[in-house]
């Protein structure tokens, strides 16, 4: 998107899937966030989200090196539930998928085509599970880091080698991790809001 087409000086750029040294510009970096329907899917669950049977899930395409070397992981880990799907949204109908996040108290979320970041680790956090993800550098800087100005508070590793250690830490620290976790991620989202009205007030579009 052409972005340095726009001129003035009243303008707020808000951006998803910033790329460091790239997008430096933009007055706000977003994180992806989960589809529109993933609330009406989760509304129905709140059994599952507090029972949470499954200590993990994964469902989901095999489609970089990345996924792959998560999948191999979870192949040899039990209490689990894991799906490989042959492309997006392709896998499981919809209500499985989320019944299936509900239950987990771990979501494995290895990185997309082109981002550390995908829709699953929001899903995740709507459902009330740990995200486990990648950490990846951009130039040296910590994409996370990078797009919330702050270390996120989840697990995050760099070869899914590590993921079944950390699985057996985040484990060992569940529910008060879980909870920890959680009151960040209101806090996200209500900070979202007031950016909006910050900006809005300062580019005079409100008093």
């Amino acid at each position: 998107f052409p972005l340095q087409r726009f001129a003035g000086p009243r303008r707020k750029v808000w951006m998803q899937f910033p790329i460091p040294g790239i997008h430096d510009y933009a007055d706000r970096r977003l994180v992806a966030g989960y589809p529109h329907d993933c609330p009406a899917h989760l509304f129905h669950l709140g059994s599952e989200m507090k029972r949470k049977p499954l200590d993990w899930s994964y469902a989901g395409q095999v489609n970089n090196e990345s996924r792959r070397q998560c999948i191999t992981q979870l192949r040899m880990l039990h209490k689990g539930f894991l799906h490989e799907s042959l492309g997006f949204w392709q896998g499981i109908p919809r209500d499985v998928y989320y019944e299936k996040m509900a239950e987990s108290k771990v979501v494995a979320c290895p990185a997309g085509g082109a981002f550390p970041e995908s829709l699953r680790v929001f899903e995740a956090l709507e459902a009330k599970c740990i995200p486990v993800v990648e950490d990846h550098l951009f130039g040296g800087v910590s994409y996370w880091k990078y797009v919330l100005k702050e270390e996120p508070p989840v697990p995050m590793l760099t070869d899914w080698r590590d993921f079944p250690l950390l699985l057996d830490r985040t484990l060992q620290g569940w529910p008060e991790n879980r909870d920890k976790l959680q009151s960040w991620w209101a806090g996200y989202k209500k900070g979202t809001c007031r950016w909006f009205m910050e900006d809005l007030r300062e580019l005079g579009g409100i008093d």
